[in-house]
């Protein structure tokens, strides 16, 4: 007697597939925005990344061996670590469920400075203590670099007066015009 037990796994073979496929577009939605997001679980003290912010930190994800918070540690402006720390202290404590913070980092495969901006949540339990963390951080340097520019363009021409200023004027443009160009 031969007893034959099938199981249709079509519906799951399907789901598999639509997982992959969201799990992509989320990578690469990431990485076209220069972002990348994270989770820290704080019961076991677990820590991730995903793909997208180990590019940004400049950290190879195959070969990297150590806790990511030194990743950060290590790479954090040391102008900008006392925003860390408070951060550090929102997570530990019952203040808030949110934040932002902006940095620089010096990323670790090129030395080359990179501003930051970070968001939060906090997810906690039902009486109040902080079970997770999770969060985004985008690269905004280029917005940043241009704020600068667009601020030294403003001192520029309001230094100005007649010819002057209508030379300025060109010669700014022209400078926003190149730095807009410029490729990723």
């Amino acid at each position: 007697c031969i007893i034959a037990i099938t199981r249709d796994v079509t519906e799951q073979k399907r789901a598999d597939q639509s997982l992959i496929a969201s799990e992509a577009a989320l990578s690469k939605a990431q990485e076209i925005a220069q972002m990348g997001s994270w989770s820290w679980d704080l019961s076991n003290n677990e820590v991730s990344w995903s793909d997208a912010l180990y590019t940004i930190y400049g950290v190879d994800r195959k070969t990297h061996r150590g806790p990511l918070w030194d990743v950060i540690d290590q790479t954090i402006h040391p102008d900008d670590r006392a925003a860390l720390d408070n951060i550090l202290e929102v997570i530990s404590s019952q203040s808030s469920n949110k934040w932002d913070m902006e940095c620089r980092i010096h990323k670790r495969d090129t030395g080359e400075e990179r501003y930051l901006l970070g968001n939060g949540e906090i997810v906690r339990s039902q009486d109040g203590q902080t079970q997770k963390a999770i969060g985004v951080v985008q690269d905004i340097t280029e917005r940043k670099h241009s704020e600068q520019l667009l601020s030294d363009i403003a001192s520029s021409i309001s230094a100005s007066t007649g010819d002057e200023f209508f030379r300025n004027l060109v010669k700014k443009t022209a400078e926003i015009g190149r730095a807009s160009c410029r490729e990723r």
